[in-house]
């Protein structure tokens, strides 16, 4: 099951997270919010918490 840590309010910043997570071995997805031009950003259950400390250290979050 994948589950949203991080919710970014541009592409470019959804693409800069995938990337850094992706360098880290992370599996990511990134889903758009049409509503509000919004980007989710997915990992599988298991790996969110440690994911999301990624984006924390890293400033992406």
């Amino acid at each position: 099951m994948w589950t949203v840590i991080d919710i970014v309010t541009s592409e470019k910043k959804a693409q800069s997270a995938q990337e850094k997570l992706m360098m880290e071995g992370f599996l990511v997805k990134i889903l758009p919010l049409r509503q509000n031009k919004c980007y989710q950003i997915l990992v599988p259950e298991e790996e969110a918490k440690e994911a999301y400390h990624v984006l924390v250290e890293t400033g992406l979050s």
